[in-house]
């Protein structure tokens, strides 16, 4: 089970993270299923909310193939 934060909820770490003149950075690792149970684009669940660094792999969300 993961956390989904709400984009009220991003948008209020962004406000607090800038106006301390910080950067808010997102790890990526689960973004797409967290941007879709949200019906939101990647850009509205992140930038358009106010995050200013994104780490995105592409292992966790690329591939439904088991590793090896």
């Amino acid at each position: 089970m993961g956390t989904v934060y709400k984009p009220d909820e991003i948008r209020a770490l962004a406000d607090f993270a800038h106006s301390h003149e910080l950067l808010l950075h997102m790890d990526g690792a689960r973004i797409a299923n967290a941007a879709a149970s949200e019906n939101l684009t990647l850009r509205q669940a992140t930038g358009d909310l106010g995050v200013d660094i994104l780490s995105f792999g592409g292992t966790k969300n690329a591939s439904s193939e088991p590793r090896p």
